[in-house]
């Protein structure tokens, strides 16, 4: 879900990209110690400023999808003003 959400609303704005990291690969060994990354996680980041919502994501992608949408698009266009 995460992942379409940011295709289908930032399909023409080449700054706005998803990026699926796996933890467990040794070139992601930085990103996975800057956020201190233990398990799945779904995070917004831009440079130095990021938010991780992995709580409301488990939250609403079943009951409330639309939530969750709304929350990414809003975290992502917090990053692009």
């Amino acid at each position: 879900m995460s992942e379409k959400t940011i295709k289908d609303a930032y399909a023409n704005n080449p700054n706005v990209k998803f990026t699926e990291v796996k933890t467990h690969e040794e070139q992601n060994k930085a990103l996975v110690e800057k956020y201190q990354v233990t398990w799945n996680a779904l995070i917004i980041a831009k440079g130095d400023n990021s938010i991780e919502i992995t709580q409301q994501a488990f939250a609403n992608a079943i009951n409330s999808p639309e939530k969750l949408t709304d929350l990414i698009k809003t975290e992502v266009d917090k990053r692009l003003q």
